[in-house]
């Protein structure tokens, strides 16, 4: 009982303790779920249309492109703008994903499971299939690849397996969007029409033309200072466009560039090894391993012609013999010598190829394919035997012996100078064969052009390369820049001083890539963005050059502002002005001669005026065109307001071409020309009213 009594003593102090222990399990749950929805939050890439876009989502859709990207073009290094011109496409790509998805779902349109087995592995292959897979075999041949249930052991063949399964999910999924895109397109399509009557009126603008007879006032040569414009009458016509004028949130910035460039002490230090070199180049009997261990031009045996050897050799090239060399020549920044491996000898410049690729169950087939083109056997009927899904007739291409090496190199075709070789040195209508894996490719040489002179020639090439006390002094000059200009004023007051060329990119938004023509220059975009309006950026390594920014203004309006858009409105506005003044004075006019005394003009004539164009007298006047179609012969046109001046016209002479009208390709051109606007404008009205949340810019 005692210690039930202290316990009721002490119950205010229990309630309070036991408040504090509820409070902080509540605030604890609350801070961890807040933090649950932070860190989801935070891996949100984009919302579209209400359909979130996470990082992870959107990283594997660029990884699958960028494998793609690298399959089809054989290339394993991309640069820094080709990654970024993936992600936007990417971004395209998702976005009109999520906008037909919803679009599609809202109207029924639907890809079933059968039209796209139909469309990647049937019997109607999308051309998104087919241009990788050219022939069912090779399709085939790859399905089984990536369907097999044994893992290989070897790590490195795993991953390659798994890649081309992803690679095949990607291309799957590509052909669902392209039926889905096809079937909302035909559906917009199908709404547009054409009559024959259109069709006869757009036939007979397209075939006329006319003999026009005119007077006319530009407006530049109108003083500004004789009319009015108010600050009233701009603001109206800004408000009554007010919704043309939406933009993004966007940033303004000056900068200056700090170019790399070789020094004299670099010039010295290239010159110098060069010379080092030249005794050994010009005598040594191991030319090859002396020139690929120390040139910048590699030595690979190319035939050069006169119209492909470096055109400070072709005079030595072609006039020397063997082991002639150069002396030190010095052209773009290079200094190079030359010497002549091989003289004396013809090849042809191009050649005509033709090819079978020969699976494993065939590959022995190679003298026979030989021994029938000895008999006199078409080509094609071959390819039709060994590759009766090819629809080209085996035509493997016409090529110069670079390109032919190029082709190979980024096909990662085996054996390719073996290939080029043979091309080249062997005669029209022979074979050669190359084993390419568990198969073959078998090569027919169609054609080549007649053998012209041809030249071996190593050469010895030292570029002349900033080098890294070079780079770093002209870090620490355009550091010392930002160091003792830390604001816009002192910025731009500097660059004046020094000389230096003050650039400015205006309105660039948060997901821009590009600054003007500088190379790699997101990171500057995303500085605009997180620095506050007048501060000055820290160096930027933008290729070959050193840039600094200034940040200048911030914009984050939904619409143009009146001052950016009033220079252009007050132009059409005085343009307004004087055309009302002239229309004025010519409302009595009754000839071209009376319209001629107004506009102080003579007659002009100008012939063969295509009347459903929009250039008239060398400018771009649509309603002067506009006004000629209706006119007869000799009828005198009211006065025009057009986009330069005013104008009176009167045709002297109407033409029309004699060509047969056919209403129904009239109709299908007509239609064909309007359904591609409508496509156009219905999708980017689609895409401006989706909701879209755009965070790219968090992540890249």
């Amino acid at each position: 009982m005692a210690t039930l009594g202290k316990i009721r003593s002490w119950g205010w102090l229990l309630i309070v303790i036991v408040g504090l222990a509820m409070l902080a399990f509540i605030l604890g749950d609350f801070f961890t779920s807040t933090s649950s929805f932070a860190n989801r939050n935070a891996q949100v890439l984009a919302e579209i249309d209400g359909e979130e876009v996470s990082i992870q989502e959107f990283s594997a859709s660029i990884e699958e492109y960028t494998e793609m990207i690298k399959s089809n073009y054989n290339i394993d290094n991309l640069t820094e703008a080709q990654h970024q011109q993936i992600r936007q496409q990417v971004w395209d790509n998702l976005v009109a994903e999520k906008i037909l998805k919803k679009q599609g779902k809202e109207i029924g349109i639907t890809v079933t499971e059968q039209e796209l087995v139909d469309r990647t592995v049937g019997d109607n292959l999308h051309p998104l299939i087919s241009r990788i897979f050219p022939n069912k075999e090779g399709l085939s041949n790859f399905l089984s690849y990536i369907n097999t249930t044994d893992v290989p052991e070897d790590a490195e063949q795993a991953a390659q397996l798994e890649r081309s399964k992803r690679f095949w999910l990607y291309q799957v999924n590509a052909v669902r969007q392209s039926l889905l895109q096809e079937k909302y397109i035909n559906l917009m399509q199908s709404g547009v029409a054409a009559n024959s009557l259109e069709a006869k009126c757009n036939f007979d603008e397209a075939n006329t033309t006319a003999d026009v007879q005119y007077v006319s006032k530009q407006f530049y040569t109108m003083p500004d200072s004789l009319f009015t414009v108010s600050d009233s009458e701009v603001k109206a016509l800004y408000n009554k466009r007010k919704e043309g004028y939406k933009q993004q949130p966007n940033r303004s910035i000056s900068y200056v560039a700090f170019d790399i460039k070789p020094s004299d002490a670099d010039f010295k230090k290239a010159l110098k090894d060069i010379q080092d070199l030249s005794a050994e180049f010009t005598t040594s009997p191991d030319i090859i391993a002396l020139v690929n261990s120390n040139s910048d031009v590699p030595y690979v045996g190319r035939n050069y012609s006169e119209q492909t050897v470096p055109e400070q050799f072709k005079e030595f090239a072609f006039s020397g013999k063997t082991n002639d060399c150069t002396e030190i020549l010095f052209a773009d920044d290079t200094y190079s010598i030359g010497r002549i491996m091989q003289s004396g000898y013809s090849l042809p410049d191009t050649v005509a190829l033709e090819a079978i690729v020969l699976n494993e169950r065939n590959q022995q087939r190679i003298d026979s394919i030989k021994d029938a083109v000895k008999r006199g056997a078409a080509w094609a009927d071959l390819v039709k035997v060994y590759n009766p899904d090819t629809e080209n007739g085996g035509d493997f291409g016409r090529f110069s012996e670079e390109d032919l090496s190029t082709s190979l190199s980024q096909m990662r075709f085996p054996r390719a100078k073996h290939v080029v070789d043979s091309a080249f040195n062997l005669k029209v209508n022979d074979v050669f064969a190359l084993a390419a894996g568990r198969g073959a490719y078998v090569f027919h040489i169609k054609e080549q052009t007649a053998p012209t002179p041809k030249v071996k020639l190593a050469i010895l090439a030292v570029g002349v390369n900033p080098s890294r006390e070079t780079i770093n002094s002209l870090y620490g000059q355009a550091k010392q820049f930002v160091v003792e200009n830390n604001s816009s004023e002192k910025f731009a007051a500097a660059a004046q001083e020094q000389s230096l060329s003050l650039r400015r990119a205006s309105n660039l938004t948060e997901n821009e890539n590009n600054v003007n023509n500088l190379t790699s220059a997101r990171p500057i975009v995303k500085w605009a963005f997180d620095a506050n309006l007048g501060d000055v950026s820290d160096v930027f390594e933008c290729g070959e050059q050193f840039v600094v920014a200034a940040l200048d203004d911030v914009d984050p309006s939904e619409y143009a502002s009146l001052e950016d858009k009033s220079f252009e409105l007050r132009a059409e506005l005085m343009r307004n002005a004087k055309a009302k003044n002239l229309l004025e004075q010519l409302a009595s006019a009754k000839s071209l001669e009376e319209a001629g005394k107004v506009l102080e003009d003579t007659v002009h004539t100008t012939q063969n005026v295509g009347i459903s164009g929009v250039m008239f007298a060398g400018q771009m006047e649509p309603a002067v065109l506009g006004a000629i179609s209706v006119l007869d012969v000799d009828q005198l046109s009211k006065p025009i307001q057009g986009l330069n001046g005013v104008y009176v016209v009167k045709p002297v002479a109407i033409s029309q071409d004699k060509v047969e009208f056919d209403a129904n390709s009239q109709k299908e051109q007509l239609e064909s020309q309007v359904s591609n606007s409508v496509v156009n404008n219905v999708w980017t009205t689609i895409r401006n009213d989706a909701e879209i949340e755009d965070n790219r810019s968090r992540f890249y």
